[in-house]
């Protein structure tokens, strides 16, 4: 019996490469402070052909409001599979410094292992409720995604 060893590749034409694509992105996100109502943020741009398997958020700067609810997803009604909350839902904007928010496995999207973006599109943060405010918060918003083109 012969053995072939194709882990430096295989002279009859077999070749390999790296699929290890999987990496996360950071964006620093600042909520506009006027003309915000109940608005679509649209933050990191995400390619084509990229599988995002979430999200995750931490505060960077202190909002002064009575409420601030954020959903974060894929708001454009274009795309297929677009879920506003599909990556978390009912996140306050309102939370302290420091403070984490991310998916969990029963968000839409990390059930399903991920949201998969066939055309170039974008996280989107909608502020489904904001009350009062006059300090507007900032985030660091980090995708877990990974290069499936």
């Amino acid at each position: 019996m012969s053995t072939f060893d194709l882990s430096t590749g295989y002279a009859g034409g077999t070749s390999f490469e790296a699929l290890t694509k999987r990496r996360t992105e950071k964006m620093e996100v600042a909520i506009p402070l006027t003309g915000v109502t109940s608005d679509i943020v649209k933050t990191m741009p995400i390619k084509a052909g990229t599988l995002v398997h979430g999200i995750k958020l931490v505060v960077t700067s202190l909002a002064t409001a009575t409420t601030i609810t954020m959903d974060i997803g894929v708001a454009d009604t274009a795309v297929t599979g677009y879920d506003i909350d599909g990556f978390d839902a009912s996140v306050s904007g309102t939370a302290a410094v420091g403070t984490v928010t991310r998916s969990v496995p029963a968000d839409a999207y990390p059930v399903i292992g991920g949201f998969y973006f066939v055309a170039d599109g974008t996280i989107d943060i909608t502020l489904s409720t904001i009350t009062a405010m006059t300090v507007a918060p900032a985030f660091d918003l980090f995708v877990d995604c990974e290069d499936l083109s």
